[in-house]
């Protein structure tokens, strides 16, 4: 234990040292102080208002596809710049989409903010950040993890699982702070620590959920509709020794989805797919965080539930689901945690019209997963730091297969079915009124009345009749026992007549 503790202890020690090797050599502890920056101006002009900036510095390299932020800035028109050194542009042309962004000296509230090019210059590019105007404050803060483009298989290849990579992410660790206002702003830079993400694999894990048909099925027409729950999770490891995973930021995008269903499984038959307007997304799982849902269709109408946690790491999350696939168990081998950051619903629905059978399904389809910020305890030291996360999308098909309730018996049966009982009876009293409460009291005291009174009067009378019928039954064996001697008493009496 003392000798993982000296581990982590110089491993800490050597980072710091790195990062402050780095940031000496390249020379970028400031940022350029701008005399004043325009909308349109060209990006090596602005960079070059810096007397510390020196081309030299940004050699053209054709197989570097990476992207690194120089500086930013802020302009005239209250507008956020962002400043970049492309080393490949001269000889492929790419293009920086958005950066992991937070707008304090703190990582929470990071989120991404997307990116709109100016203009570009040789290795240099100049791009406008969407959704930011210059709050009016004497000190502002921009605290950048990462920076991302397009990921391209040609020079990214493949993600080596069956996700799709959607954006590379690139290092940035700046905290930018801009003090003053008009043409009195200076601008510094101070580094700071980010978490790299390493191998991200986006899925997600089916749950049934209802069973419903029509009330009134006819020959001519019939529908028949289940429900489902879609449990999505991303699951990774990092380059840091995590203790305790506390806290996440994930962003992922989410549209709905409507298209024929396959006949075996719930899922699109074909690529006829339709799907709405896209929307960017932010989950933010917690350490201790649970989900419980419950399903019915597979039991017949008995019930079951199933729960899991926001947080887990791969062992515990591979011991909770006894239904993860060989394809899902070997994607996750060698991943250190999962976030299970959502739970979107999926529908199919069958319909018969005059024999004629289609199937159609309804579900969100969850896509360009990525962590942009980590809390976790090491040693007993707390961390709270952005990431470098590459944006990755998984495909239609579930980690488990196909659900199927519980193995349950006699006795488990009749006990859900009794709890099922009482929840209908719980849910049905939940919401009463004080006067629903008095008038349902009044209710039941009146009715135990009228029954304890019936069943009072009842064994009364019970009572009553068996002593009755015993008195009967007497008197009729008394007479059998009686009638030779009333025989006998009859033929004397004839004789002496």
């Amino acid at each position: 234990m003392e000798m993982k503790r000296l581990k982590k202890g110089l491993l800490f020690i050597f980072l710091t040292l790195l990062l402050l090797i780095v940031v000496l050599i390249s020379g970028r502890g400031n940022s350029p102080v701008f005399a004043e920056i325009y909308d349109n101006s060209n990006v090596l002009k602005d960079l070059q208002k810096d007397s510390n900036f020196d081309i030299e510095d940004y050699p053209i390299k054709k197989d570097d596809y990476s992207i690194s932020v120089i500086s930013i800035g802020e302009s005239t028109g209250g507008n956020l710049y962002v400043y970049t050194y492309q080393p490949c542009q001269p000889t492929r042309y790419i293009i920086a989409t958005d950066i992991n962004m937070s707008l304090s000296d703190t990582v929470d509230g990071t989120k991404l903010y997307g990116l709109i090019l100016v203009n570009t210059n040789s290795v240099f590019a100049k791009y406008l950040v969407k959704d930011v105007s210059v709050p009016d404050n004497s000190i502002r803060y921009y605290n950048i993890s990462s920076v991302n483009r397009l990921w391209d298989n040609a020079i990214d290849g493949e993600t080596g699982n069956n996700n799709t990579g959607e954006k590379k992410a690139f290092p940035v660790r700046n905290i930018y702070k801009v003090t003053g206002k008009n043409g009195d702003k200076v601008y510094s830079c101070e580094p700071t620590y980010v978490v790299n993400i390493l191998n991200p694999y986006a899925d997600f894990l089916l749950y049934s959920d209802y069973h419903s048909l029509p009330a009134i099925p006819s020959i001519k027409y019939s529908y028949e509709r289940l429900g489902f729950i879609d449990a999505h999770y991303i699951a990774f490891s990092t380059d840091w020794e995590i203790d305790k995973l506390m806290s996440a930021t994930v962003t992922y995008t989410a549209r709905p989805a409507y298209g024929e269903a396959d006949k075996l499984w719930f899922f699109p038959a074909n690529n006829e797919i339709t799907y709405g307007k896209e929307e960017v997304c932010y989950a933010y799982p917690e350490y201790g965080d649970k989900v419980e849902r419950e399903g019915d269709f597979w039991n017949n109408g008995i019930k079951y539930k199933y729960s899991w946690d926001r947080i887990q790491t791969v062992p515990e999350f591979i011991s909770a689901e006894k239904n993860l696939t060989e394809e899902a168990k070997t994607n996750l081998a060698g991943k250190q945690w999962v976030l299970r950051f959502t739970e979107t619903k999926r529908e199919q629905t069958k319909r018969v019209i005059l024999g004629y059978e289609t199937r159609t399904v309804d579900w969100t389809q969850i896509r360009k997963v990525a962590v942009l910020r980590l809390e976790f305890e090491t040693d007993g030291r707390v961390y709270n730091l952005g990431t470098v996360s590459d944006a990755v999308s998984g495909d239609n098909r579930p980690g488990n297969v196909e659900p199927k309730p519980e193995d349950l018996s006699w006795w488990e049966k009749v006990g859900r079915f009794f709890e099922n009982i009482w929840n209908s009876i719980t849910s049905f009293f939940k919401g009463f009124k004080w006067w629903q409460w008095l008038l349902l009291i009044l209710g039941v005291i009146l009715g135990a009345g009228l029954i304890i009174s019936l069943v009072m009067y009842g064994i009364k009378a019970v009572f009553k009749f068996i002593g009755w019928l015993i008195v009967q039954l007497i008197k009729a064996i008394w007479w059998i026992i009686c009638l030779p001697f009333r025989g006998i008493k009859a033929l004397f009496n004839k004789k002496e007549n």
